[in-house]
């Protein structure tokens, strides 16, 4: 199997390929802006020394339509000084040939006889330099044209390099940063009670390296958890004999301990419940739960929940709030009822102090709402967000109040079984609310089964 590169080895090759795009675009700017230098000074060269050819020609003309002395030899100075200036813009033998044939015939222009025929030679002559420096400004145009159109190719290219490395960087930022968001999305999954929750080992080595520890140690901590979870539900299960037994020996116990039997027998009950917690966290771990589901008011299933806990502790008032209107639903009555009878006896359990706890039962649309509010500890937001997790506890509550915080998990994966959801308002100090919402509310009769809670079905029997 080929070996993935490293996330190292990307940024190293993208920051090495940018660097060297980078140096090279620099070092071609530098000698681009070098040659339209120099084609710049040469054509401004030039058109200098046309300038002061054409002024002398010029003054050339003037000259021979002067008759006054002293005008001819200003004139004459004047030209002298003006071909000396054009002199410090010659760049070429032919041009200083040119210019020193045309100086000589200036001074020779006073020892002429014919002046007129000295005259057309050096007009000649200057006319030859500005045809020289004329040619040399337009080749250093040319140069500087092609040179032009050299830099804009090359920008054209730097600039198509600079996008495929850009590319590059969003492949390889995007082959880095996929796998990181899959690992990240598996392990928030797998903190939120999902155990079969695994990461894709793909992408750059590090990450590679990092889901595969990550899967290792969900796989460990999921084969930990079932060990624990059957090691209990096998407890649970010999438990159950010898609580039916007390359970039993508890109605044959003499009226006038009643106080004492109720005492024992809410214990009892409360021992049943939990190996109930055990032997339901046990089948869920193995995938064997099951539903059997029924058409039954929703109305009754509270009824029967909210009956297991009357009369209620003297520190708490248990209120039942019911429609008036039947709401016939299609579930497992007896898992929904140990649904409400689990959060109706946390209620009781975290609200020490007493206060009142409310039992709810509303439509909403084509779900049946049921709600559990009680007015006791309350829950962090943190620890609502692993709330459902098997073994957590919450708060202050892990230290004070009996238990091994597998009810709300069970009560979390009946619901998900039923294809509803579980949704918790809580503030610290000021109470909860669990609001368990199911849907299946039977409008027609031909309705049928929800097909969310179809792959939990299992023929019910009598």
């Amino acid at each position: 199997m080929t070996r993935a590169p490293t996330l190292r080895a990307i940024v190293a090759a993208i920051t090495l390929v940018g660097t060297l795009i980078a140096m090279a675009m620099c070092a071609s700017l530098i000698f681009l802006t070098t040659l339209l230098h120099q084609a710049t000074v040469t054509a401004a060269t030039g058109v200098e020394s046309v300038r002061f050819a054409s002024d002398a020609q010029l003054d050339l003309m003037l000259l021979a339509r002067a008759e006054d002395h002293l005008v001819r030899e200003d004139l004459l100075t004047d030209m002298r000084g003006k071909l000396v200036g054009a002199r410090e813009s010659v760049t070429s033998d032919a041009e200083e040939r040119a210019l020193s044939a045309a100086v000589s015939q200036v001074d020779a222009l006073t020892a002429e006889s014919d002046e007129t025929q000295a005259t057309q030679e050096v007009f000649a002559r200057l006319n030859r330099f500005i045809a020289l420096n004329t040619q040399q400004a337009e080749r250093a145009l040319a140069r500087a044209a092609r040179w032009d159109r050299v830099g804009t190719l090359l920008g054209i290219l730097g600039g198509v390099l600079f996008l495929v490395a850009a590319i590059g960087l969003v492949l390889g930022a995007r082959a880095a940063v996929r796998p990181l968001l899959a690992l990240d999305d598996a392990m928030r999954r797998f903190g939120q009670g999902d155990a079969d929750a695994r990461a894709a080992e793909s992408g750059p080595g590090e990450i590679r390296e990092m889901a595969a520890r990550f899967n290792d140690m969900a796989s460990a901590l999921s084969a930990q958890r079932r060990a624990q979870t059957a090691f209990l539900g096998g407890v649970a299960h010999d438990l159950r004999n010898p609580l039916g037994t007390l359970k039993l020996a508890v109605t044959l116990l003499p009226d006038e301990d009643a106080a004492i039997v109720a005492r024992i027998d809410r214990q009892i009950n409360r021992l049943e419940r939990m190996v109930g917690d055990f032997l339901d966290a046990s089948e869920i771990e193995a995938g064997k739960l099951t539903l059997r589901l029924d058409t039954v008011d929703a109305r009754s299933i509270a009824k029967e929940a909210v009956g297991f806990f009357e009369p209620a502790p003297p520190e708490h008032t248990l209120t039942l709030a019911l429609p008036s209107e039947a709401m016939p639903l299609r579930c497992d009555p007896l898992r929904i009822e140990q649904v409400l009878a689990n959060l109706i006896s946390n209620a009781l359990k975290y609200s020490p102090e007493g206060g009142r706890v409310e039992v709810r039962v509303r439509a909403a649309g084509e779900d049946a709402v049921f709600e559990v509010s009680d007015e006791g500890m309350g829950i962090s937001e943190e620890d609502r967000r692993r709330l459902f997790e098997p073994f957590r506890r919450v708060g202050l509550s892990k230290e004070t109040i009996p238990g091994v915080g597998l009810g709300l998990y069970v009560v979390h994966q009946i619901v998900e079984a039923h294809g509803g959801r579980i949704e918790v308002t809580s503030s610290p100090g000021r109470g909860s609310t669990f609001r368990v919402v199911i849907g299946g509310l039977i409008k027609r009769p031909e309705e049928k089964v929800p097909s969310a809670a179809r792959r939990f079905l299992r023929p019910r029997t009598t």
